[in-house]
């Protein structure tokens, strides 16, 4: 009977043992990936053709991975995450502490704090694999041999007025509301397609894109925010409360972060080539339109208002819409919030700029208006 009773006390420390040397195994093998994740962004740091060569295999086979299973899911993912994460860990964590004082089971939290600290290596490291080492990859002015150092304000006057005149081509062929936003001519799935069809023109390798609607868009809009990649679960989030010509090119620009392209004012340039390599006028009209408006900030106050002074009237009454429509926004808080985090976020990732980063678009798309079309700018 002694025997007996003691039984369980012994099966409580075997369990204990068990509990600690998994915990323990999943700490080691947590570890080991995160420094060899670390060792590798190190190697993309010194060697940029390291870098390059692995964001164009390793990495963009994990990213097409990831995005090929998300896009089995009709919702957005890392929305999901974002709202339930919070609670997920609360209920967990609440789960430790009653194990621990009220059950005596001793470890608890620790065990959990443990699993907890596994699970961000683990995050950290596949956020490096997919896309961290991105950022240490060619830049965009390399790969397309653009001179950007020599451009004057006056080849940038020239660029603007060069996607202005590429937006008007198109308006002819557009429908416009009453309060004067264009309207794009189909449905989000068809989106989706006509994305991937402009990046199909002009990519070597057909992409795997998964791109998704937020269905809280629109409290999603005090953040200023039109539309994240989440390299966790592989998917391109976008805020459709936005108007549509933002909506569109804001999925290019997604997509390119989907495709490896890590810098936003590159992920700009990016979009800015799929809508115009795009057969369909309504991406051509959207990726015109918002590279001018990155252009037209970037001139002196004269030239910007002799610019404006000559926009077709339905371009006017789209950026007027646009202006009456973030009003509503305009002085949000968690603006501020959400701006100093990505802000915080981009100089950690190497980009001195921080969110100015994205307006640096414009010294990108004048170099490539003036190495193709020269004949503007003599």
């Amino acid at each position: 009977m002694e025997n007996a009773e003691r039984l369980p006390d012994v099966q409580k420390t075997e369990s204990g043992r068990e509990n600690t040397n998994g915990i323990r195994r999943l700490v080691a093998v947590s570890v080991s990936v995160f420094l060899a994740s670390l060792a590798i962004l190190v190697a993309g740091s010194l060697n940029t053709a390291f870098a390059e060569g692995y964001c164009n295999t390793v990495s963009a086979f994990l990213r097409a991975v990831l995005g090929a299973a998300s896009s089995l899911v009709p919702f957005s993912l890392a929305e999901t995450l974002v709202v339930l994460a919070p609670v997920a860990f609360l209920l967990l964590l609440a789960r430790a502490v009653i194990k621990n004082f009220a059950f005596k089971i001793k470890g608890s939290i620790r065990r959990f704090i443990l699993r907890a600290f596994c699970l961000v290596l683990l995050l950290l490291s596949m956020f490096i694999q997919t896309f961290g080492i991105c950022y240490k990859r060619k830049s965009a002015a390399e790969l397309f041999a653009l001179d950007t150092a020599s451009l004057t304000d006056r080849d940038i006057y020239i660029s603007a007025a060069l996607s202005l005149r590429l937006a008007e081509r198109e308006c002819d062929s557009l429908i416009y509301a009453p309060n004067g936003m264009s309207k794009m001519p189909y449905d989000f799935d068809t989106l989706r397609q006509r994305v991937k069809d402009g990046y199909d023109s002009f990519l070597a390798t057909p992409p795997v894109l998964s791109i998704k609607p937020v269905a809280l868009s629109e409290p999603w809009t005090y953040t200023h925010i039109s539309g994240m990649y989440m390299p966790l679960t592989g998917e391109s989030n976008l805020n459709v409360n936005y108007p549509d010509y933002v909506v569109a090119y804001t999925a290019c620009h997604e997509a390119a972060h989907q495709l490896g392209v890590a810098y936003e004012s590159e992920a700009n340039f990016f979009a800015f080539l799929a809508c115009m390599h795009s057969e369909d006028a309504y991406l051509r009209y959207a990726g015109a339109l918002n590279l001018f408006e990155y252009l037209l900030s970037d001139l002196d106050a004269e030239s910007a208002v002799r610019l404006y002074s000559s926009l077709d009237g339905r371009i006017t009454g789209e950026l007027r819409a646009y202006g009456a429509f973030f009003d509503k926004y305009r002085t949000s808080k968690a603006a501020k919030v959400s701006d100093a985090v990505n802000d915080t976020y981009l100089k950690s990732q190497g980009i001195a700029a921080g969110t100015k980063n994205y307006s640096e678009v414009t010294r990108l798309a004048a170099a490539y208006f003036k190495k193709y079309l020269p004949q503007y700018y003599t």
